[in-house]
C-alpha cells in the first residue's frame, strides 16, 4: 500500500514534466555573443541596457490550449518596467506599458509553404532589411511591450500607404473609397500581423501565445522561421502628421554613430547604414555576421534574411542557391479595394521600393509621356531620355 502511494505521488510529481516534454514542438539554439548584430552595434550608453538584455539564446514552441506558446530565452534577466521613470515624460513606465519587460522587439516572420516568392519579404519599417525570397512569409508574430500602440502605427502607416498608391492610380479617394481601402488593409492585417496580448516573462524567458485561428492551424515541422531582436522604444507616439519616408523605425531603437544613450551605437569604423538588427536567429555567430553584412545600399543591394528550420539548421534554399527565374519578385498587385493578393503587404511596408513593372503598366507610361511631349510641357530632349528610360525597364 505504501509503495503504491509512493508510486502515485512520484507520477504526480513527474507527469507534468513529461507532459510538457511531450508537447514541445520545437526548440532552437541561437549562440551566445552575437548581440551586436553584424559584429559592430554597440548597446546605448545608460543604466538600462547591458550586453546580454538583447542576447537570443533559445527560440521554442510548445502546444498550448488552441493555440502555440513561443518561448525565447535571453542571456540576461528580463528588465521589468515597474518603477522605472519614463525618459520622455514625469511618470512611470509602468503607467503605460502593461507587460513586464520594456526594451526587447522579438519579431518572427514565418515561411508556412516554403515556396520560393510565395509571399511577402519586408521587415516592420526601419529594420533596413528584407527576407530572401527563399523564404517569403506568410504569417508574422511581432511581440513588443506595447502591442495595441505597435499595431495601431502599423495600422496607420499601412493605411496612409494604401490610400496614397489608391490615389495616385484612381486619380482621387472619396469617402467610401476611404472606407473600402481602410477595410482592406484591416483585413490584411489581421490575416498576416499578429500582436500577442497573452504574454509572460520568467526570468531570463519571454513567452508569448498565438492562437491556432491566426495560423489556420498548428505549426508544422516544415515551417521556416526568420526571428530577429531589436531593442525596443515603447514611448514611441502615434503621429499621423509625419510623412511616410521621416517617420521613426517602428517601436524600435534606431543605430547610429558613436556611443549614444538614447539608441544603440557603432564601432568607430562601422557603416551607419547597416540594418539596426541587434540579433538573428542563426546556427552561428559568423552566418549572421556574413548575412548582416551582405548589402550594398548604392546598388539597390539591401541584407536578406534567412530562415531557420525547426530543427535548427539552414537549409539550402538560400538566395544563391535559387534559380535566377525563381529568385524575382512578382510585381506588386495594385492596391485595389477587395484586393487579397501577399504581395499587397510588401508594397504597404515599403512604398518606395523598386518595382518590377508588367509590359502593360510600361505602355501606359509611353502613353502619358507622348501626351506630356504633345501638349508642349517636356521638350523633345526630355522626350527621348525618358523614353529610353522607360524602354529599358521592359
Amino acid at each position: 500500500m505504501v509503495r503504491k502511494i509512493v508510486c502515485n505521488v512520484v507520477l504526480f510529481l513527474v507527469l507534468p514534466t513529461m507532459l510538457m516534454a511531450a508537447e514541445v514542438l520545437f526548440s532552437i539554439q541561437d549562440p551566445q555573443g552575437d548581440d551586436n548584430g553584424g559584429g559592430k552595434i554597440v548597446y546605448p550608453s545608460r543604466d538600462d541596457f547591458a550586453p546580454g538584455d538583447l542576447d537570443l539564446l533559445q527560440f521554442s514552441a510548445r502546444v498550448g490550449d488552441g493555440g502555440t506558446w513561443f518561448e525565447a530565452r535571453f542571456k540576461n534577466k528580463i528588465r521589468s518596467p515597474h518603477g522605472v521613470m519614463s525618459r520622455n515624460s514625469p511618470q512611470k513606465l509602468d503607467s503605460f506599458i502593461h507587460e513586464d519587460f520594456y526594451t526587447i522587439n522579438l519579431e518572427v516572420y514565418i515561411d508556412t509553404d516554403a515556396r520560393t516568392s510565395s509571399g511577402n519579404r519586408m521587415l516592420l519599417p526601419g529594420r533596413v532589411a528584407e527576407v530572401d525570397s527563399g523564404y517569403a512569409w506568410e504569417k508574422a508574430v511581432i511581440a513588443t511591450p506595447r502591442p495595441q500602440a505597435a499595431e495601431a502605427l502599423l495600422d496607420d502607416s499601412l493605411t496612409r500607404n494604401a490610400e496614397a498608391e489608391y490615389k495616385a492610380r484612381s486619380g482621387r479617394l472619396d469617402k467610401a473609397a476611404r472606407q473600402a481601402v481602410d477595410r482592406n488593409v484591416k483585413d490584411l492585417m489581421a490575416k498576416q500581423f499578429y500582436f500577442p496580448k497573452n504574454m509572460k516573462v520568467r526570468d531570463r524567458t519571454l513567452a508569448f501565445y498565438v492562437p491556432d485561428s491566426f495560423f489556420g492551424n498548428t505549426p508544422q515541422e516544415s515551417w521556416r522561421y526568420v526571428v530577429v531582436v531589436t531593442g525596443a522604444d515603447p514611448e514611441q507616439a502615434l503621429d499621423v502628421q509625419i510623412p511616410f519616408k521621416e517617420r521613426p523605425p517602428l517601436m524600435m531603437l534606431p543605430v547610429r554613430t558613436g556611443r549614444p544613450s538614447e539608441c544603440f551605437g557603432l564601432e568607430a569604423d562601422a557603416d551607419p547604414d547597416q540594418p539596426p538588427l541587434i540579433d538573428v536567429l542563426l546556427p552561428s555567430k559568423e552566418m549572421q555576421y556574413q548575412v548582416l553584412g551582405d548589402y550594398n545600399l548604392a546598388h539597390g543591394q539591401s541584407v536578406q534574411l534567412i530562415g531557420v528550420s525547426t530543427d535548427g539548421t539552414v537549409d539550402k534554399v538560400a538566395k544563391h542557391d535559387v534559380a535566377p527565374e525563381q529568385a524575382s519578385t512578382p510585381s506588386p498587385a495594385p492596391p485595389g479595394i477587395g484586393s487579397q493578393n501577399t504581395e499587397l503587404m510588401d508594397t504597404l511596408l515599403s512604398p518606395s521600393a523598386p518595382k518590377v513593372e508588367t509590359k502593360e503598366g510600361i505602355v501606359e507610361r509611353l502613353q502619358t509621356l507622348e501626351k506630356l511631349r504633345k501638349e508642349g510641357l517636356i521638350t523633345e530632349q526630355e522626350y527621348q531620355q525618358l523614353r529610353r528610360k522607360i524602354l529599358s525597364d521592359l
